[in-house]
């Protein structure tokens, strides 16, 4: 009988430890993780939403997959005045995507950026694609050169646009 009693004590205490424990930090921390799981988008399904955009002409659905303001120093060339505004942006859209670009886009998939040209240190991620393209020219002349896209995960999981700039 005692060693029933001793069991009993036991198991009571035991059932009185667990229950009475506060919740641990990292069941707080796999809630907050599962949480950011889920508003991180995969790459593969932003690129697909961004080309459906690019498709459709969507300015709308374009511009929300931006931020403001973009690196890479198109703003400083005459003809983009303005672009790291909202307005701005819309109306160089489709200087900042002329045709070539768009055919590129639709086409292939960027890469991861190794390089660093897109991501700081603040970023996780970052992809950059680059697409030949020729411009004409004021002067009446047309000119080959490479507009080059980045795209960054933010710190919110989301993926953006955050990097255009024109080489060659």
């Amino acid at each position: 009988m005692r060693g029933q009693f001793r069991c009993a004590i036991l198991f009571l205490m035991f059932l009185g430890v667990s229950c009475s424990q506060p919740a641990s930090d990292s069941s707080v921390e796999s809630a907050q993780g599962r949480r950011n799981t889920i508003s991180e988008i995969s790459f593969p399904e932003f690129w697909l939403n961004f080309q459906t955009a690019l498709k459709k002409k969507d300015e709308s659905a374009i511009f929300r997959m931006t931020k403001l303001p973009l690196e890479g120093g198109l703003e400083g060339i005459h003809g983009f005045e303005g672009l790291n505004t909202k307005e701005g942006f819309k109306q160089h859209m489709w200087e900042v995507f002329p045709e070539d670009s768009i055919k590129t886009l639709l086409s292939q998939i960027p890469k991861a950026d190794e390089h660093g040209m897109v991501a700081n240190s603040n970023q996780t991620e970052a992809w950059r694609i680059i697409c030949r393209t020729t411009t004409h020219l004021e002067n009446g002349d047309w000119t080959d050169s490479a507009m080059i896209y980045g795209f960054t995960r933010m710190e919110d999981g989301q993926i953006k646009l955050t990097f255009i700039t024109i080489a060659g």
